[in-house]
């Protein structure tokens, strides 16, 4: 794992402790966790929500384009690496129902964007985003290049899912890129 990496996954623990999340950020106390890195996988263009916006041809991915990083379940995270791969959507099937007013907490950042001819006057477009069946939670578009960005953000489900509801982590990017996702929890509503 790049140094860069570690100190972003290492400062996103550390701000999700002091924001008040008692106990493993993989393993709320008070809500439950959505997603178990292991069980990512690719998605068939049936079950991705964001299959219309794919470029053409249609893209294919070599095996290590998504993995799981992180050294222990403290500060596992999915990161899509898009080397060889622009338009990436994975996908897992959440254990636990969501309910309309749940409140989820969604943890995700990508490191410094940058495209080949890609500048400031001359940008790229990037968009990374998280779905619940048909239910884009939470998206993010940007201009390659871009800084380095981490997002923790609190949303409210505006629909109900059951479990077993496939949940999809969506990347449409431009050059060789890297973009996490840590977690989408149900958590306890709090100010």
């Amino acid at each position: 794992m790049p140094l860069r990496t570690l100190a972003i996954v290492l400062a996103l623990g550390l701000l999700t402790a002091a924001c008040g999340d008692d106990g493993d950020p993989q393993l709320p106390a008070d809500g439950v966790a959505l997603l178990d890195h292991a069980k990512w996988v690719e998605t068939k263009h049936d079950d991705d929500p964001f299959w219309a916006a794919r470029p053409t041809p249609d893209p294919a991915c070599a095996p290590y384009s998504f993995q799981i990083e992180g050294f222990s379940p403290e500060t596992q995270s999915i990161e899509i690496d898009t080397t060889a791969c622009d338009y990436l959507t994975i996908g897992l099937e959440i254990p636990a129902a969501i309910k309309r007013g749940d409140t989820l907490e969604l943890v995700a950042w990508h490191l410094r964007l940058s495209a080949d001819g890609a500048t400031e006057q001359n940008p790229v477009p990037g968009m990374m985003a998280v779905a619940v069946g048909s239910n884009v939670i939470w998206q993010k578009s940007f201009d390659i290049p871009s800084a380095e960005a981490s997002y923790v953000e609190k949303l409210s489900a505006d629909f109900d899912a059951p479990a077993g509801t496939l949940l999809t982590f969506h990347v449409h990017n431009h050059g060789n890129n890297n973009y996490n996702l840590m977690k989408v929890d149900i958590v306890a509503d709090k100010p």
